[in-house]
């Protein structure tokens, strides 16, 4: 058994498996770092299930739980009739600097359009929506931010297309909440980082696990005093089937531990003895700039839902995945 497959099959508690029995769950963004380990981490069960999976490729799975077809989530879906849906996971969303360098409007439309569409969809299942939204939408903050905060976040930035568009995305779950009646979790995630990480994914986290597990340095390109929340994916994964039992219409911060970025790509680089890390001042294109996000996280944790992986544990499993898929000669 591969270190994947051993991680999954541990990942899940019996009674947060248990909780998705019998469900007919739709989960957008099932190629991204967040949806691909949630699918893979599901499928890892023997629960019954199912997943209704649109995707702008082609997936395929082997497992007789998965329906999974080529749509455009910005535009209205067609499920067949006699499909029922318990739960919406919106996990779908260009979460990385290229994109909101090269594609600002892809962001914004998955975000806006296709949140309105699926909450639309919800409405009509009477199925639960869980959207994951990001600490991008709180800006610029010196506070230790619980859900009610918010800091500064310049709306005339074009790189803020992100941010503003997990805003707006928030409140539209409100608004069908309180008009539609559709039972609504928002999670907000901090900086996630895992092994399934596409190959055009460059942010900070995927950069660095990438470089580690390819022994190349790991280069910051900054001082790395930002002070940054983080989750593991494989916590993030449990935080979204604990949210099919979280109070709706209500948004939820998640997140393991805060740490400066220096020392996250530290932590990182002493896993790997053949690199070093390295600084080199450079012009960041698309990345945020801000400097401080850190979550209160007491309001989940409130509801019974706790971390199961340390910063340090997280980036070693990943590691390992990468390592494994690298010397299966695959494309990291």
């Amino acid at each position: 058994m591969s270190v994947y497959a051993q991680h999954l099959a541990s990942l899940y508690e019996p009674e947060l498996l248990e909780s998705l029995e019998g469900k007919t769950l739709l989960i957008t963004g099932a190629s991204g770092l967040i949806g691909r380990f949630f699918v893979d981490s599901l499928l890892a069960s023997d629960v019954d299930f199912r997943l209704v999976l649109p995707a702008r490729h082609q997936m395929s799975f082997e497992d007789s739980r998965v329906q999974s077809f080529v749509a455009d989530i910005c535009e209205p879906l067609t499920l067949p009739s006699a499909t029922r849906l318990d739960a919406i996971f919106h996990l779908a969303s260009p979460a990385f600097p290229a994109a909101y360098h090269n594609a600002p409007l892809e962001p914004v439309m998955c975000n806006i359009d296709a949140t309105r569409h699926l909450l639309e969809l919800a409405s009509a299942h009477h199925a639960r929506f869980i959207f994951s939204s990001s600490c991008e939408i709180y800006g610029e903050s010196a506070k230790i931010l619980a859900e009610t905060d918010m800091g500064y976040l310049d709306c005339m930035q074009p790189r803020n297309c992100y941010n503003e568009s997990k805003r707006l995305a928030e409140t539209l779950t409100q608004v069908y909440a309180q008009y539609r009646g559709v039972d609504t979790v928002v999670l907000r995630l901090p900086r996630t980082f895992g092994a399934t990480f596409g190959a055009q994914n460059n942010s900070a986290c995927a950069s660095f696990l990438r470089d580690c597990a390819m022994d190349r340095d790991i280069w910051l390109k900054s001082d790395g005093q930002q002070m940054y929340s983080f989750l593991y994916v494989g916590d993030c994964a449990r935080a979204l089937a604990f949210a099919l039992s979280l109070p709706a219409n209500q948004a939820y911060n998640v997140a393991a531990c805060a740490m400066k970025l220096y020392d996250f790509a530290a932590e990182l680089a002493k896993l790997n003895p053949k690199i070093t890390l390295k600084h080199e001042r450079a012009e960041l294109i698309g990345y945020g700039k801000t400097q401080h996000v850190v979550f209160d996280t007491s309001k989940i944790q409130g509801h019974g839902f706790g971390t199961k992986f340390s910063v340090l544990q997280g980036l070693s499993i990943s590691l390992a995945i990468l390592r494994e898929r690298r010397e299966n000669g695959e494309r990291l």
